[in-house]
């Protein structure tokens, strides 16, 4: 038989190679071919490495003794125990297996999460190990052995009730691991409430993307998206997120314009909620002022030196202040917060922008303590905020030009109060000398 007028073999450990063979009619129309499947000893899955190099060996003969010219092992399991020794054994031959399509897979979009769905022998042997270390850079691969499935697939009932409820099964703790992009966007501005000079957000938060990107390399595995939107400019924000969920994730105009209009209307609903909800809080600021006032009477009553603490929204966390509201009392001092007394001075503009509310408050009570003789004022930092630098410096300001004691106290993780101890010593000193003096 002439070598043109040879067949080409398929071989496989049961029906699966069928898809080979077609895709290989389709490059090859004018070749002819043999297709082997072992139905009879499959799965080879669950074999013993030894028992499934046997059978591809003795397969691959009885295919060279019909003539075959070249043999197509269309089975993971098979390539992996055999392929090799084939190889060593039949030098001539043109002899080709097959691996799992971890390469297509992991190159089909950048950094990827891919799940590998193959016989538990495919996954242990060392064929495959070299191919998962060639990739694992560029991706994250999840190895998942599937006893069983052979067999569902063997007996015809791949599209049947218990192949689904068996994948379900066996994919469900992976379905839910990883994600293939993370969508975390840089807002320089927050929402317009006219109650301040700007509507900036913290340049932490704005920017905490970026810091991120730069920051965490494990984000290198997946796409990171971190563009620039802005949420209060309503019209400009969807034309931007259409042309960002079309261009990243394929999402179409209509669908993206529908998913903005219901963030809005979910918004405005939360801000009409909020008003309805309105007495609630005016009651709520009513009781910390009375609250403040009644300390405030307190101390005076008992000649008790009265300090006014200012800070973040967040230091009222006990995790984050240490209970320093504590140790000043321990001191002798009243404390009150200034929020309980800013409302007692009304807005004046300062020589920097009010960016947030409650760096109005802490101006605004500083200006008030100012008036008071028995007052001082202790300002809370934390973390090193960049607009701490800013803040500092006006309460500085605005104490100093009223005759005050400026305290700073910068608390961070660190439990320990000694240092604070003893800025609030020195300022107990300096109240008792200017009393003195």
């Amino acid at each position: 038989m002439k070598k043109s007028e040879q067949p080409i073999a398929v071989f496989d450990s049961g029906v699966g190679g069928i898809s080979v063979l077609r895709e290989m009619v389709k490059i090859m129309p004018y070749e002819d071919f043999i297709y082997y499947g072992d139905s009879k000893h499959a799965p080879y899955g669950t074999k013993s490495l030894e028992e499934v190099r046997e059978l591809t060996i003795a397969h691959t003969r009885e295919l060279l003794d019909q003539g075959a010219k070249a043999v197509a092992i269309a089975c993971n399991t098979a390539t992996s125990a055999a392929v090799r020794i084939l190889r060593q054994m039949y030098p001539g031959l043109p002899l080709v297996g097959i691996e799992p399509a971890l390469k297509p897979a992991v190159l089909f979009k950048p950094y990827p999460t891919v799940l590998v769905m193959a016989t538990p022998m495919t996954i242990r042997e060392e064929k495959f190990h070299r191919l998962l270390a060639k990739y694992e850079h560029q991706a994250t691969i999840y190895p998942l052995p599937c006893p069983g499935l052979m067999e569902y697939v063997e007996g015809g009932q791949a599209d049947s009730p218990e192949v689904r409820e068996f994948l379900r099964d066996l994919l469900g703790e992976y379905l839910e691991k990883g994600v293939d992009a993370i969508f975390y966007p840089c807002m320089s501005y927050n929402f317009d409430e006219k109650t301040s000079d700007n509507n900036y957000n913290c340049p932490v938060v704005a920017y905490y993307p970026e810091l991120i990107a730069a920051n965490v390399p494990s984000l290198k595995q997946t796409r990171f998206l971190d563009p620039y939107v802005g949420l209060w400019r309503r019209k400009d924000f969807k034309k931007r997120a259409v042309k960002m969920m079309e261009a990243d994730f394929g999402i179409p105009k209509r669908e993206t314009e529908g998913a903005v209009d219901a963030a809005y209307a979910a918004y405005d609903a939360y801000k009409e909620d909020l008003r309805a909800t309105g007495r609630a809080y005016d009651a709520y600021v009513q009781d910390v002022r009375q609250t403040g006032k009644a300390y405030i009477d307190y101390a005076r009553a008992h000649g008790m030196p009265i300090i006014v603490v200012c800070g973040r929204p967040y230091h009222i966390d006990p995790e984050i202040n240490h209970g320093i509201n504590d140790l000043i009392t321990s001191f002798g001092f009243v404390l009150v917060t200034e929020d309980a007394l800013s409302y007692l001075e009304g807005y004046a503009p300062r020589k920097v922008l009010n960016q947030w509310t409650f760096q109005s408050r802490m101006y605004n009570a500083a200006r008030y303590v100012c008036t008071q003789p028995d007052m001082q004022v202790v300002q809370l930092v934390s973390f090193g905020c960049g607009t701490d630098a800013i803040t500092t410096d006006e309460m500085r300001s605005i104490l100093e030009d009223g005759d005050k004691l400026y305290t700073q106290l910068k608390i961070d993780d660190i439990s320990n109060l000694g240092a604070v101890k003893i800025r609030i010593r020195s300022l107990m000193a300096a109240i008792d000398a200017r009393k003195e003096n």
